[in-house]
């Protein structure tokens, strides 16, 4: 049997033909690559030790990379990274689930809240998206900041105060729209959602940071790197076309 490769195995071929569009902006550092899910292109995910920057670089077919949700110490992803049939990533313990970043089979509908939609238990609900990403904290929802953002949890540290770092995350700004986002300065997690608040995002949740917080796009055939961040991640979020 001919070995198909990694991206003919993420690729679904029910998406809903969308107008194209993708790019990248830097606004009061915050920089964003943006786009929405067609016949040409679409959302994937792997696990892999390496940098956004990298995996560009060794993909000719991907478009743009960011870093993907926290690791535990053993190195497997925490919460739920979830791709069509059935392909579960994280390691599906819900205590690092606080809220959930979705995109529907079609690839037009980009949710982010509290709970998924439908019925059923979490793994029959899964089945209802295309990609689902669990994780913690939600940053905005309704275009509000979200309160687990507010939390002393996310804003200070007992033993060094004032928890400040390189931030990244997943949103959509219209309900259509794929965001990859990642902050340029330390700030808090509350400063960070209010960041994406005040430039429009309808959702976000968090994804990783610190040292890992990074966005890579392939752009006029250039690799342009965004975020302070160049520690290898272990999962990689990213766009790739078809």
């Amino acid at each position: 049997m001919k070995r198909r490769t990694l991206l003919s195995m993420l690729m679904y071929p029910a998406l809903s033909s969308v107008k194209l569009f993708s790019s990248q902006r830097k606004l009061s550092n915050l920089s964003e690559h943006f786009f929405d899910i067609s016949e040409h292109q679409t959302i994937g995910v792997r696990e892999l030790t390496t940098t956004p920057q990298k995996f560009v670089e060794n993909n000719s077919d991907i478009a743009a990379a960011i870093n993907g949700p926290y690791f535990s110490p053993n190195y497997k992803t925490q919460g739920i990274v979830y791709l069509a049939e059935g392909q579960q990533l994280g390691d599906g313990n819900l205590e690092y689930v606080r809220g959930y970043f979705s995109v529907s089979k079609s690839g037009n509908e980009i949710k982010v809240g509290e709970v998924l939609g439908g019925t059923g238990t979490l793994d029959e609900k899964l089945r209802n998206y295309w990609f689902v990403i669990g994780m913690h904290p939600l940053l905005v929802v309704n275009k509000a900041v979200h309160m687990q953002a507010r939390e002393d949890r996310y804003k200070y540290d007992n033993q060094r105060g004032v928890k400040k770092g390189y931030r990244s995350a997943i949103g959509t700004k219209n309900g259509k729209t794929i965001y990859f986002a990642v902050s340029e300065d330390k700030i808090t997690i509350e400063e960070w959602a209010e960041r994406l608040q005040t430039f429009g995002y309808q959702g976000a949740i968090n994804l990783d940071g610190g040292p890992f917080s990074q966005l890579a796009e392939r752009k006029d055939g250039k690799i342009e790197v965004k975020g302070k961040g160049n520690s290898p991640t272990r999962l990689i979020i990213f766009e790739y076309k078809k």
